[in-house]
């Protein structure tokens, strides 16, 4: 439900249409990808190979995922928000590391975050 949290950006009357829209779209059910297609978010999943291969300096790599996301016509802006979203946890892990198990990342991203 963070995709719902941050969609609503702070505000619980945004957030309860944006479940009541969720619930309504997933036919009754309150799904992540329900909701990830609603919003029309990126998967964090997609980013993460992203940045591997910028980080390894691998071009030939970064076009190529480029490339393959270009296919699913994704929100060009969702997906630069999503790059920075992880960029900013990134640079947060490297100046105050207690942030990668203090429950502010997830779990699921943890260890590629922390090879990052």
């Amino acid at each position: 439900m963070r995709l719902l949290a941050h969609a609503a950006d702070g505000s619980m009357r945004d957030a309860l249409s944006l479940m009541d829209q969720g619930i309504a779209f997933g036919q009754g059910r309150l799904g992540g990808d329900d909701i990830q297609v609603m919003l029309g978010t990126i998967d964090r999943a997609c980013v993460y190979p992203l940045l591997t291969a910028l980080a390894a300096g691998d071009a030939g790599a970064v076009l190529a995922g480029v490339n393959q996301l270009s296919e699913q016509a994704p929100d060009y802006v969702a997906l630069l928000e999503e790059l920075i979203s992880v960029l900013h946890r990134l640079a947060l892990i490297q100046v105050v590391p207690e942030t990668l198990t203090d429950g502010l990342v997830d779990e699921s991203d943890q260890e590629i975050l922390q090879d990052l």
